[in-house]
């Protein structure tokens, strides 16, 4: 009887809890991206939170500008995130549509395509852009690469 009216319900509550969405506590960020005083154009940012195991992604347009998503939903998690940027051309200079940071590792490795901005800042252990995304819809960063 106990279990039935107190118990249950209270597992229920909990379990219910547990449902909510991984990404209900998204929060929109924006930004532009230039390197050499110009816009880069068809970069992909990574936002790397703290012991998250899903960045937030998003590509920059003609104008350098992004937004991001995480796991297909708009938004970044709240806290600090390490920020990398990749930009990957084919040998040629045809966009490399986008290559991930591992496929454009190895199309380099079979020298097929190569970076336009400096290597450093794709790499999480080695960039040093850091971005605090508050809870707030005014998250927008201006991120300026340099050689």
């Amino acid at each position: 009887m106990i279990f039935e009216r107190w118990i249950l319900p209270q597992l229920l509550i909990l379990f219910l809890a547990g449902c909510e969405t991984s990404h209900s506590n998204l929060v929109t960020v924006t930004g532009n991206v230039s390197y050499r005083g110009k816009p880069v154009e068809g970069a992909t940012i990574a936002f790397r939170g703290a012991g998250s195991a899903e960045p937030a992604i998003g590509i920059t347009d003609v104008n350098g500008e992004f937004l991001l998503a995480t796991g297909g939903n708009p938004g970044a998690k709240t806290g600090e995130h390490i920020v990398t940027v990749t930009k990957y051309v084919v040998n040629g200079g045809q966009p490399d549509d986008h290559a991930s940071m591992e496929e454009a590792g190895r199309r380099n490795h079979n020298s097929t395509s190569r970076s336009e901005i400096p290597s450093r800042y794709a790499s999480p252990s080695e960039t040093d852009m850091r971005c605090t995304v508050k809870p707030t819809d005014a998250n927008h960063f201006a991120l300026v690469l340099t050689d």
